[in-house]
């Protein structure tokens, strides 16, 4: 028998054929047929509605359509001939397939165990060049878990179309020239410091402490401001409370008159008694005025309600600030817990000049190409991407390619992008000297732009016609009045310099937050004339990881990093490896819990569509029960085991036609999915279409491992057959497992 490396789908292009040619000989219709897996199987394997598609365009009445999609289904019943068909059965428009699985199963198998590791590898790619651009994070602080959903997706996508003979290009964006990589250069300088330990992480505890200290600076210039704006408020508030008293009623009077007291205290304290803590007395202050709303609220009493409501909004502006500003010494309290020498120093530093300037400056300076300053930005960078690289090889992620932003300006691609919407009438400068990129104007003249930014021409004119400008897309700042670029302008030139570096297909894994960026880059690239690389232009959309125990924040020195959560993830699985298999080595207890975790951290990130946020529960990320990593590993490692107590002899051959029952035929059924699962997988750009189908491979071999005996089977030709159908399992779960980039444990 033949074998290919997708048998179903090669059996439902066939049949599909066979269909579609007999519609156009009955009914002289061309229509395009296509059969995919039944929900429901016990209706089948394969379905399709082509039935009811022909019906409705012979048919009016819905009595009519379903009358004539019946004939149609018998008409195809009755010349439609296979071998691999059992039963063909129409049933209310649907034409339902069931497999023969006495041949099927040879035909799968055979397929299996003759391709093996090329199994699934359909080429569509055929060569055909495309990028893949992941992880791209900011060189300013070591990766989190955010940055590793984005790295395992990219990674997982580049495997893929890898697999379906695309020749891929793994690259990563350095972001050298955002406002925060200024910030971490310029406190590096403020240091007398030799880069020391995991590059990453020591640069960025230096971001974290400029980022504290600059804001620490300004708190502390505005705090003197904040004590004369709370005397000027609460004058006035005190001043307007006197004279409308006789309009309180008297069961609120004697909270009116605490509530005066104490703001008449808290000025008094500015000036006679510094000691006092007037944040305590304006904390009281609020909270007594908000007492008092609450029973003017309830009392519905027009001028009382009038009253409080301008003093709650004059006390409401002064409380937010102050909410802000303990939390931020909150903040400073834990860099200095955590880094006292590097915060002092640097606080100590910038103490007598204008950060936010020197910052400016930094960025001006780098973007024209100052030796000495793009020296310093060059190397910082390069020490972080060193951290970066260290922590993605853990979890066996690669680059091919780093792509400098600063690259991009300094050879005038980025120069080029700007003058070219200029001269093309879609940009010009606004009456402050920035130049702006007119979405607005494009959106109502393109179509395609308008396609974009999901706007269809109903909602569009809808828009116009009330005048909501605000609705439609924001345009596009492209360079600052100080001449300055902003990233979207770079990440334009980037998509085009991509498209010419020869990917003829672009896909950009960048997170949710970044989607109107996206578009706008899309868009521009339209407004270019550039609609090929527009088209071609994909953005692989992402949520966050929510890690429930913690708030995180790299500007405020609040870190849990990739590599903590790593080496959690290992201790975590070592802990339960000493468990399960506490007689094995000690060098394999560790290499088997490295292993584990890896793939228990990869599949959390994968098993769910990237669109949705997930929740990193470690109770669920290292389950050896179902929908974890350690379980796809566990059902690997025992088929493995059942090969090894036969001693790995496996028959050159064996009769499929003895695996009958519906275990082995549901096992066979999910191993000959996984071809068409890859594709799918690839073309909606999705690894989640594979990792839930891994789960799902696992969990219907685990069914087949407890009810059909291999090694136990009744006759000797039985237990070669299973025991070849348990390689052929081995071999797509390990094909399964390398895509997924998860490592496959021989031993578990």
């Amino acid at each position: 028998m033949k074998v290919s490396p997708n048998p179903l789908g090669d059996f439902i292009n066939e049949i599909s054929e066979k269909v579609k040619q007999i519609i156009k000989d009955a009914y002289g219709i061309d229509v395009e047929v296509k059969f995919g897996p039944t929900k429901d199987r016990r209706f089948g394997d394969l379905t399709s509605m082509v039935c009811l598609k022909v019906a409705r365009n012979l048919s009016k009445t819905k009595k009519e359509i379903v009358s004539k999609a019946q004939k149609i289904g018998n008409v195809i019943v009755s010349k439609l001939k296979h071998e691999l068909i059992e039963k063909i059965t129409p049933e209310r428009g649907f034409l339902n397939i069931r497999l023969d699985y006495s041949r099927y199963n040879a035909y799968v198998l055979q397929s299996i165990l003759s391709l093996r590791e090329k199994f699934g590898a359909v080429n569509l790619g055929k060569n055909v060049k495309i990028c893949v651009e992941y992880i791209s994070a900011n060189p300013i602080h070591p990766l989190h878990i955010g940055h590793a959903r984005n790295a395992v997706i990219g990674e997982a996508l580049a495997r893929l179309y890898e697999f379906l003979g695309y020749k891929v290009k793994r690259r990563f964006y350095v972001d050298d020239m955002g406002k925060q990589v200024a910030y971490l250069v310029y406190g590096y300088t403020k240091l007398n410091k030799k880069p020391a330990g995991k590059y990453d992480h020591f640069f960025g505890v230096i971001y974290s402490c400029t980022c504290i200290a600059v804001k620490i600076r300004k708190i502390e210039e505005e705090i003197a401001s904040f004590k004369m704006k709370i005397k000027e408020s609460f004058s006035k508030a005190l001043e307007y409370l006197q004279a409308n008293l006789n309009k309180f009623s008297s069961e609120l009077s004697d909270d009116i008159f605490t509530m005066i007291n104490a703001m008449r205290t808290l000025l008094i304290s500015y000036e006679r008694m510094p000691t006092i803590d007037w944040m305590l007395y304006l904390k009281r202050i609020v909270s007594k005025i908000n007492e008092i709303w609450k029973k003017v609220e309830k009392n519905k009493k027009k001028e009382e309600f009038k009253i409080i409501t301008e003093v709650r909004r004059v006390v409401a502006n002064l409380t937010k600030k102050l909410e802000e500003y303990e939390s931020w010494l909150e903040v400073e309290r834990e860099a200095l817990l955590k880094w006292p020498g590097i915060y002092i120093e640097i606080k100590k530093k910038i103490a007598d000049e204008d950060p936010e300037a020197v910052v400016q400056e930094l960025m001006r300076k780098y973007e024209a190409g100052d030796q000495k300053v793009k020296s310093v930005f060059r190397t910082v960078c390069e020490l972080v991407l060193q951290g970066f690289l260290e922590t993605i090889s853990k979890l066996g992620i690669k680059i091919d390619e780093y792509d400098w932003e600063s690259d991009l300006v300094w050879s005038g691609l980025v120069n080029d992008v700007v003058k070219q919407l200029i001269e093309k009438g879609w940009a010009c400068k606004d009456e402050t000297g920035a130049i702006i990129l007119d979405f607005r104007k494009a959106i109502q003249l393109d179509e395609n732009i308008a396609r974009i930014f999901n706007l269809d021409s109903a909602k569009l004119k809808k828009i116009l016609a009330s005048r909501q400008l605000d609705l439609l897309p924001p345009n596009l700042v492209l360079v600052r009045k100080d001449g300055t670029t902003l990233y979207v302008t770079r990440d334009i030139a980037y998509s085009i310099y991509k498209f010419r570096d020869g990917s003829e297909k672009v896909l950009n894994v960048i997170g949710a937050d970044q989607k109107l960026a996206q578009q706008q880059v899309k868009a521009a690239l339209y407004l270019l004339g550039l609609k090929n690389y527009a088209e071609n232009l994909h953005h692989v959309l992402y949520e966050l990881v929510i890690l429930p125990w913690a708030k995180l924040s790299a500007r405020r020195g609040r870190y849990i990093t990739l590599d903590e959560i790593f080496e959690e993830a290992r201790g975590k699985a070592y802990i339960e490896v000493s468990k399960r298999w506490p007689n094995i080595p000690e060098e394999e207890k560790v290499r088997r819990a490295e292993a584990i975790a890896i793939g228990a951290i990869k599949y959390a990130l994968l098993y769910s569509d990237p669109e949705k946020v997930i929740t990193f529960d470690w109770s669920r990320v290292l389950s050896f029960e179902e929908n974890a990593g350690p379980f796809l590993q566990y059902a690997y490692a025992r088929a493995t085991s059942i090969l090894e107590k036969a001693g790995f002899n496996l028959p050159s051959e064996a009769d499929f036609f003895l695996l009958t029952s519906k275990e082995e035929k549901e096992l066979i059924w999910h191993l000959s999915l996984f071809p068409e699962i890859v594709i799918k997988a690839a073309m909606e750009m999705k690894p989640s279409i594979l990792a839930e189908y891994t789960n799902n491979l696992a969990k219907t071999y685990n069914i087949f491992y407890e009810r059909c005996p291999v090694l136990a089977a009744e006759k000797e030709e039985l237990k070669n057959a299973r025991l070849l159908l348990v390689e052929a399992f081995r071999i797509v779960m390990r094909n399964a497992l390398n895509l997924l980039g998860i490592p496959v444990l021989e031993k578990m």
